[in-house]
């Protein structure tokens, strides 16, 4: 696989075709997997570098490479993740380094804060259009006009602060929660999708996917899917369920994102926002989950993914078929 097709994937901004060809590679050979996570670890790399040496001159690649080498280190369940990374990658931590500006989007910010000396980075949605944002750890976040994503990159630790409004498809890790930060209250979870919004004491948070606990300064309160939690002058009130949660995501635009999702779940999503039907002609097939992202895509190109993915065989005309292969 190109090695510039993974860091534009890492960094969210590979094409339809190219997002179908990486799914293919990485279902051939565990080896492509942890290839991709080294990609992956040294463009973390590589954005910390960046801020631990800024003003000394740019980072070695051995500097780069030591990060990355502590990076898989602590990420220890992937599967089959090497102790170290091979020499061979010295180029492709120098390109890492070389394009981290480019591949992040001209929209990303990024400072160190002074007290730790951890880095810091901050995305912004403009006034009048949305922004799709894919952290390192797989977690998908659609930002709402005018909002704002800041987020702290540190091993073991996924926290970010929002103002604003977001869509959060999370990816799971075992025993390493997603925590989100707001001036009303946080919002802790494992792996699940919700809308969350937060102005100044007040907070919503609407959940489709999974549970999240919400806790403020008044108390704490959990919120399963299929409802909505709000804090109000920073106190939680009772949750309440909503008849049709995804009518309530229409401001993500042309945008679905699933994480770990049941294919029968996933089916009814793109039924809603593409207008057709899906059929799935298979119990177990309906059971298989997925998990990915689409910003702007047709249905033949979400199809085509989500297809190649599940490893199913799809027909796409008036409406849309799925069986096994």
């Amino acid at each position: 696989m190109n090695d510039e097709i993974l860091l534009r994937h890492v960094a969210g901004r590979t094409t339809p075709r190219e997002e179908l060809a990486l799914q293919r590679w990485l279902r051939e050979s565990p080896d492509h997997e942890r290839q991709y996570h080294e990609m992956a670890a040294l463009l973390r790399a590589a954005r910390e570098a960046d801020h631990r040496w800024r003003g000394a001159g740019p980072p070695t690649a051995a500097e780069v490479i030591k990060l990355a080498e502590g990076d898989l280190a602590a990420g220890g369940s992937r599967p089959g993740a090497p102790r170290s990374i091979r020499r061979r990658f010295f180029v492709r931590a120098a390109a890492a380094a070389a394009v981290v500006a480019a591949a992040t989007g001209a929209r990303v910010l990024s400072h160190s804060i002074r007290s730790s000396h951890l880095p810091v980075t901050e995305f912004v949605a403009g006034p009048a259009e949305s922004s799709t944002v894919n952290l390192d750890d797989g977690t998908v976040v659609r930002l709402a006009a005018s909002s704002r994503l800041r987020l702290y990159d540190r091993s073991n630790a996924r926290e970010v602060f929002l103002s604003g409004r977001a869509f959060f498809a999370v990816a799971k890790r075992s025993g390493q929660p997603f925590r989100i930060r707001t001036s009303a209250g946080q919002v802790t979870v494992l792996g699940t999708r919700f809308d969350l919004e937060a102005r100044t004491e007040d907070l919503r948070v609407l959940v489709v996917e999974g549970t999240v606990a919400l806790s403020s300064r008044g108390g704490e309160a959990r919120i399963t899917r299929g409802q909505i939690g709000r804090v109000i002058r920073g106190v939680p009130v009772q949750p309440i369920p909503v008849p049709d949660v995804t009518s309530m995501l229409d401001w993500t635009g042309n945008f679905l994102a699933f994480q770990d999702t049941p294919l029968e779940q996933v089916a009814r999503e793109i039924q809603r926002h593409f207008g057709v039907q899906v059929n799935i002609a298979d119990e177990t097939l309906r059971q298989r989950t997925f998990t990915g992202s689409f910003s702007d895509w047709t249905l033949a190109q979400v199809m085509e993914v989500v297809c190649a993915a599940s490893n199913a065989e799809c027909t796409v005309a008036r409406d849309v078929t799925m069986r096994p292969r």
